[in-house]
Protein backbone atom coordinates (compact mmCIF):
# COMPACT_ATOMS: atom_id res chain seq x y z
CA UNK A 1 0.00 0.00 0.00
CA UNK A 2 1.43 3.37 -1.06
CA UNK A 3 1.65 5.97 1.65
CA UNK A 4 0.25 9.38 0.82
CA UNK A 5 2.82 12.10 0.81
CA UNK A 6 1.91 15.19 2.75
CA UNK A 7 2.11 18.22 0.51
CA UNK A 8 4.42 20.76 2.09
CA UNK A 9 3.97 24.46 1.63
CA UNK A 10 6.72 26.26 -0.27
CA UNK A 11 9.20 27.99 2.02
CA UNK A 12 8.38 31.47 0.72
CA UNK A 13 4.67 30.96 1.46
CA UNK A 14 5.47 29.73 4.98
CA UNK A 15 7.68 32.78 5.58
CA UNK A 16 4.98 35.11 4.22
CA UNK A 17 2.42 33.45 6.50
CA UNK A 18 4.68 33.93 9.54
CA UNK A 19 5.33 37.60 8.72
CA UNK A 20 1.64 38.26 8.13
CA UNK A 21 0.54 36.77 11.45
CA UNK A 22 3.48 37.92 13.57
CA UNK A 23 3.27 41.52 12.38
CA UNK A 24 -0.49 41.86 12.35
CA UNK A 25 -2.06 45.31 12.92
CA UNK A 26 -2.42 44.75 16.68
CA UNK A 27 1.30 43.98 16.98
CA UNK A 28 2.23 47.58 16.27
CA UNK A 29 0.34 48.86 19.31
CA UNK A 30 3.40 47.76 21.31
CA UNK A 31 4.97 50.94 19.97
CA UNK A 32 2.78 53.01 22.33
CA UNK A 33 4.25 51.70 25.62
CA UNK A 34 7.74 51.79 24.10
CA UNK A 35 7.29 55.50 23.30
CA UNK A 36 5.75 56.01 26.72
CA UNK A 37 8.77 54.56 28.50
CA UNK A 38 11.52 56.02 26.32
CA UNK A 39 10.09 59.46 25.55
CA UNK A 40 7.67 60.28 28.37
CA UNK A 41 9.48 58.30 31.12
CA UNK A 42 6.13 57.03 32.38
CA UNK A 43 4.68 53.62 31.40
CA UNK A 44 1.18 54.69 32.49
CA UNK A 45 0.70 56.75 29.33
CA UNK A 46 1.40 53.74 27.15
CA UNK A 47 -1.03 51.58 29.09
CA UNK A 48 -3.74 54.23 28.76
CA UNK A 49 -3.06 54.55 25.03
CA UNK A 50 -3.44 50.78 24.58
CA UNK A 51 -6.69 50.79 26.54
CA UNK A 52 -8.16 53.43 24.24
CA UNK A 53 -6.83 52.65 20.77
CA UNK A 54 -6.18 48.88 20.80
CA UNK A 55 -8.26 47.10 23.44
CA UNK A 56 -11.81 48.01 22.26
CA UNK A 57 -11.26 46.93 18.63
CA UNK A 58 -9.41 43.79 19.74
CA UNK A 59 -12.30 42.72 21.95
CA UNK A 60 -14.82 43.44 19.18
CA UNK A 61 -12.61 41.54 16.74
CA UNK A 62 -12.36 38.47 18.99
CA UNK A 63 -16.12 38.46 19.61
CA UNK A 64 -16.75 38.65 15.87
CA UNK A 65 -14.47 35.68 15.25
CA UNK A 66 -15.98 33.60 18.08
CA UNK A 67 -19.54 34.27 16.91
CA UNK A 68 -18.61 33.39 13.33
CA UNK A 69 -19.39 36.84 11.96
CA UNK A 70 -16.00 36.87 10.23
CA UNK A 71 -12.58 35.19 10.30
CA UNK A 72 -9.46 36.63 11.91
CA UNK A 73 -8.46 38.57 8.77
CA UNK A 74 -12.02 39.87 8.22
CA UNK A 75 -11.82 39.01 4.52
CA UNK A 76 -15.10 40.81 3.84
CA UNK A 77 -13.75 44.36 3.88
CA UNK A 78 -17.18 45.88 4.50
CA UNK A 79 -17.27 44.18 7.92
CA UNK A 80 -14.06 45.90 9.01
CA UNK A 81 -15.56 49.35 9.60
CA UNK A 82 -17.03 48.73 13.11
CA UNK A 83 -13.70 47.40 14.41
CA UNK A 84 -11.77 50.27 12.85
CA UNK A 85 -14.22 52.89 14.08
CA UNK A 86 -13.79 51.61 17.64
CA UNK A 87 -10.05 52.12 17.31
CA UNK A 88 -10.60 55.56 15.82
CA UNK A 89 -13.05 56.86 18.41
CA UNK A 90 -11.11 55.30 21.28
CA UNK A 91 -7.92 56.79 19.91
CA UNK A 92 -9.42 60.27 19.68
CA UNK A 93 -10.57 60.06 23.29
CA UNK A 94 -7.18 58.69 24.28
CA UNK A 95 -5.43 61.51 22.44
CA UNK A 96 -7.51 64.12 24.29
CA UNK A 97 -6.79 62.52 27.69
CA UNK A 98 -3.08 61.94 27.05
CA UNK A 99 -2.59 65.44 25.67
CA UNK A 100 -4.29 66.92 28.73
CA UNK A 101 -1.90 64.86 30.89
CA UNK A 102 1.12 66.26 29.04
CA UNK A 103 2.10 63.07 27.21
CA UNK A 104 3.17 64.73 23.94
CA UNK A 105 4.74 61.82 22.06
CA UNK A 106 2.21 59.17 23.07
CA UNK A 107 -0.75 61.46 22.43
CA UNK A 108 0.40 62.22 18.87
CA UNK A 109 1.15 58.55 18.16
CA UNK A 110 -2.31 57.67 19.47
CA UNK A 111 -3.87 60.35 17.28
CA UNK A 112 -2.00 59.00 14.27
CA UNK A 113 -3.42 55.51 14.81
CA UNK A 114 -6.90 56.93 15.47
CA UNK A 115 -7.00 58.99 12.27
CA UNK A 116 -5.53 56.14 10.23
CA UNK A 117 -8.24 53.82 11.60
CA UNK A 118 -11.04 56.27 10.80
CA UNK A 119 -9.71 56.83 7.28
CA UNK A 120 -9.42 53.06 6.77
CA UNK A 121 -12.97 52.53 8.07
CA UNK A 122 -14.37 55.02 5.56
CA UNK A 123 -12.37 53.56 2.67
CA UNK A 124 -13.24 49.97 3.65
CA UNK A 125 -16.87 50.59 2.78
CA UNK A 126 -15.90 50.70 -0.90
CA UNK A 127 -12.42 49.16 -1.30
CA UNK A 128 -10.40 46.42 0.39
CA UNK A 129 -7.64 48.49 1.97
CA UNK A 130 -4.70 46.56 3.42
CA UNK A 131 -5.01 47.22 7.15
CA UNK A 132 -1.66 45.47 7.67
CA UNK A 133 -0.07 48.03 5.36
CA UNK A 134 -1.93 51.00 6.82
CA UNK A 135 -0.87 50.16 10.37
CA UNK A 136 2.71 49.26 9.43
CA UNK A 137 3.14 52.46 7.39
CA UNK A 138 1.65 54.63 10.12
CA UNK A 139 3.96 52.96 12.66
CA UNK A 140 6.96 53.53 10.41
CA UNK A 141 6.21 57.25 10.23
CA UNK A 142 5.81 57.39 14.01
CA UNK A 143 9.13 55.58 14.50
CA UNK A 144 10.93 58.03 12.17
CA UNK A 145 9.36 60.95 14.06
CA UNK A 146 10.01 59.65 17.58
CA UNK A 147 13.31 57.76 17.22
CA UNK A 148 15.09 58.99 14.13
CA UNK A 149 16.50 57.72 10.86
CA UNK A 150 18.06 54.33 11.63
CA UNK A 151 15.06 52.84 13.49
CA UNK A 152 12.88 54.36 10.77
CA UNK A 153 14.85 52.61 8.02
CA UNK A 154 14.50 49.28 9.82
CA UNK A 155 10.76 49.87 10.19
CA UNK A 156 10.56 50.69 6.47
CA UNK A 157 12.23 47.38 5.59
CA UNK A 158 9.75 45.55 7.83
CA UNK A 159 6.86 47.36 6.14
CA UNK A 160 8.15 46.24 2.72
CA UNK A 161 8.30 42.64 3.98
CA UNK A 162 4.74 42.89 5.28
CA UNK A 163 3.55 44.22 1.92
CA UNK A 164 5.30 41.33 0.16
CA UNK A 165 3.74 38.79 2.54
CA UNK A 166 0.19 40.06 1.97
CA UNK A 167 0.62 39.91 -1.81
CA UNK A 168 2.33 36.50 -1.65
CA UNK A 169 -0.53 35.05 0.37
CA UNK A 170 -3.09 36.44 -2.05
CA UNK A 171 -4.69 38.50 0.72
CA UNK A 172 -4.19 41.73 -1.24
CA UNK A 173 -3.07 42.95 -4.62
CA UNK A 174 -0.60 45.77 -5.23
CA UNK A 175 -3.37 48.37 -5.57
CA UNK A 176 -4.79 47.45 -2.14
CA UNK A 177 -1.31 47.69 -0.62
CA UNK A 178 -0.95 51.20 -2.04
CA UNK A 179 -4.38 52.10 -0.69
CA UNK A 180 -3.23 51.03 2.78
CA UNK A 181 -0.13 53.18 2.39
CA UNK A 182 -2.29 56.14 1.30
CA UNK A 183 -4.64 55.68 4.26
CA UNK A 184 -1.65 55.80 6.62
CA UNK A 185 -0.40 58.90 4.84
CA UNK A 186 -3.67 60.74 5.41
CA UNK A 187 -3.99 59.73 9.06
CA UNK A 188 -0.39 60.22 10.08
CA UNK A 189 0.19 63.43 8.15
CA UNK A 190 -2.92 64.96 9.73
CA UNK A 191 -1.73 63.92 13.20
CA UNK A 192 1.70 65.45 12.62
CA UNK A 193 0.12 68.66 11.32
CA UNK A 194 -1.93 68.85 14.50
CA UNK A 195 1.26 68.32 16.51
CA UNK A 196 3.09 71.04 14.60
CA UNK A 197 0.37 73.68 14.24
CA UNK A 198 -2.15 73.25 17.03
CA UNK A 199 -0.17 71.93 19.99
Amino acid sequence: MRSKRVKERPLDVAIADFISYAFNPYFFSILLPIISITKERDPLYGILALMFVALPPLLRHIIGVITGNYNWNIDDHQKRAPVLILSGIGGLLGFWLLHSMGAHYVSIATLSYALTSITAAICSKVVKVSIHMATASSSTAIIYWAFGEMPGILATLLTILIAWSRIKLGAHNFKEILEGYAVAGVGTTTAFLVATVAL
